[in-house]
């Protein structure tokens, strides 16, 4: 599949960040990877490389440290909003630092309006995030699983 980019923002969209995950990936010298980030985008678009790195974080959590801030991101760029919630609330038992950051993170906006979201938000101690304009509101490059 060939990713076509907007030429006056080069490597944004759906595409932009497909081609420099797989880019990563190669130049880090793991052209495995690489090769099924590829292999995923092809058959299942962007959604289906996002589930190929929640197996792998998954896989590699059993190795070294995962933070769950990052996994919720994966599934919240997903829809998947127990998982995301039940991510988030393990990274403030944890006490991650990362958590610091998800009030302001646009792709938990879909959880902005779920109880259990601001339950952990008021627990955390964080001030309220910037709420989406309701008339502007913030789009998720990723929720399209072909290229333009």
């Amino acid at each position: 599949m060939k990713c076509r980019v907007n030429e006056s923002f080069p490597g944004n969209g759906v595409c932009g960040k497909f081609t420099r995950l797989e880019k990563l990936q190669e130049l880090t010298g793991d052209k495995a990877a690489a090769a099924n980030i590829r292999l995923a985008f092809e058959q299942g678009g962007y959604p289906a490389v996002l589930r190929w790195l929640i197996s792998d974080l998954t896989r590699q959590s059993s190795k070294r440290y995962v933070s769950p801030v990052g996994l919720a991101v994966l599934y919240a760029q997903l829809g998947r909003r127990e998982e995301t919630l039940s991510l988030l609330e393990e990274a403030a038992r944890q006490r991650s630092p990362h958590v610091l950051w998800m009030q302001n993170d646009p792709a938990f906006d879909f959880l902005r309006s779920d109880e259990r979201y601001r339950s952990l938000i008021r627990r955390s101690g964080l001030p309220p995030g910037i709420l989406t304009n309701p008339r502007h509101p913030r789009r998720n490059p990723f929720n399209s699983t072909s290229c333009p």
